[in-house]
């Protein structure tokens, strides 16, 4: 965490985000949340792989994103149109029954729980970020980065997109008034 605040590719600040979350998963003391409008399936699947890794110790809070979370290009029709999350689960329930039962669980019991869609029409939010809280404190990892496959890689093309990630400890109780509660309201609102 040195080196943040900064701004680096998506690839990069991808790497950062995978390893402190294996990090915080690695004690049962740590409760990790997460907050996104934008969650493709590709990083939800990632994010699924992280908690499999360190299922024995994994705490999930809540996961903030929007009901409709991604976006997805039809070829036939030259255009992208807006996915769902239900869209999102049922294709990764259908697909991991037939190839990994474990990951599938991860999937049911400890993030599909969590998740809390935001609807668009009420509430619009556009905060990203990763935390970790315990009995007395919060880490906070804030992001510009959607939790998006187009934000995070290397686009056909060999570019990418360059994003800003910077680091925050606090008190639990600051996290829950200053990050937590905010986007709780929205769900209220909607």
């Amino acid at each position: 965490m040195k080196k943040l605040p900064l701004v680096a590719d998506g690839p990069n600040i991808f790497e950062i985000c995978v390893q402190t979350l294996l990090f915080w998963l690695s004690s049962p003391h740590n409760e990790v949340f997460l907050v996104t409008p934008f969650l493709d399936e590709d990083i939800l699947k990632e994010f699924l792989d992280i908690v499999k890794k360190k299922n024995a110790t994994a705490k999930i809070g809540k996961i903030f994103i929007r009901e409709v979370c991604a976006e997805e290009w039809v070829h036939s029709e030259k255009k992208k149109r807006k996915v769902n999350f239900n869209e999102i689960e049922e294709k990764i329930k259908k697909e991991y029954r037939k190839i990994d039962e474990d990951l599938l669980n991860v999937f049911t019991e400890k993030v599909l729980p969590n998740i809390i869609k935001i609807k668009g029409e009420t509430n619009y939010f556009h905060a990203k970020f990763i935390a970790c809280v315990n009995k007395r404190k919060a880490e906070v990892l804030l992001t510009s980065a959607n939790f998006s496959k187009t934000h995070f890689s290397v686009w056909e093309d060999g570019r990418y997109n360059h994003e800003s990630l910077g680091y925050h400890r606090m008190s639990k109780k600051k996290f829950i008034d200053n990050l937590l509660l905010p986007i709780e309201q929205l769900q209220n609102n909607t």
